[in-house]
């Protein structure tokens, strides 16, 4: 690549500005490499791709494909029918959940002989858990099974978040609510001073206020628990609707 690019002197390709770019193609020329060595080892009869839709999963199914391995992959969840959905799945077969995620890959341009609906297990998972059962473990942390319990579940904290939420805290402690903070789990890894700072303000304005912020706690089982889920765009939305809880979006983006 750097002696073509030399050579013909490609200006769009300056090494300070696009080695990233470079290097993202060696790496994929080493992946593709290293799987044609481990599929021809290891003789797999079927892959399940289960990061289709990225360099990896791609790379994965286009070995596999010139190998002729048999590929599957899993739709994580439900779409709306975006024209860029259509370049996403490359395995040979999709698993989908249901009839409308059929439909919306169809309308995409996927061969509907390639589709098949499965479920999926996460729903049933959140509907054998036990709502009592869920509410009563939490009095370990110390949430009364006596009071109605709300949720919040947000998938990005915006501006002023901590402003209403503060707010809700002392409105759920002065008409008898317990109130649980679940933090996404992206916030332990990224935008961290963002969030401390956001959960400082709450501290700071809620000291004589009961309440619980959590990053671990398991979030469908706090939903099965709780009587009452805040949320934004999340699809935790679907979950709660399973557990027929009642349920309020907000979007203050």
């Amino acid at each position: 690549f750097k002696q073509i690019i030399k050579k013909h002197n490609i200006p769009l390709f300056f090494e300070n500005k696009f080695s990233p770019l470079i290097t993202n193609l060696f790496i994929t020329m080493a992946l593709i490499e290293i799987l044609k060595i481990l599929l021809q080892i290891y003789k797999f009869q079927n892959i399940l791709v289960a990061n289709d839709g990225n360099k990896i999963g791609n790379t994965v199914c286009n070995v596999s494909d010139n190998l002729k391995i048999p590929t599957y992959t899993v739709m994580p969840y439900s779409y709306e029918p975006d024209p860029l959905i259509s370049l996403q799945f490359t395995a040979q077969k999709i698993f989908v959940g249901g009839e409308y995620a059929l439909k919306i890959l169809s309308t995409l341009g996927y061969n509907d002989k390639n589709l098949i609906i499965t479920g999926n297990p996460i729903y049933d998972y959140v509907k054998k858990l036990n709502p009592l059962y869920e509410k009563k473990n939490l009095t370990k942390i110390g949430i009364s099974t006596r009071k109605k319990l709300i949720l919040v579940a947000l998938s990005r904290w915006e501006n002023d978040d901590e402003i209403w939420l503060s707010n809700l805290i002392k409105f759920s402690n002065l008409n008898n609510f317990e109130l649980i903070l679940k933090i996404h789990p992206m916030y332990k890894t990224k935008f961290q001073d963002s969030i401390k700072e956001k959960i400082n303000y709450i501290e700071k304005h809620c000291k004589m206020f009961s309440y619980l912020i959590t990053y671990d706690h398991d979030i469908l089982k706090l939903i099965s628990a709780c009587d009452i889920l805040i949320t934004d765009y999340s699809s935790l939305s679907v979950d709660s609707v399973l557990n027929k809880k009642f349920l309020i979006r907000v979007n203050f983006s």
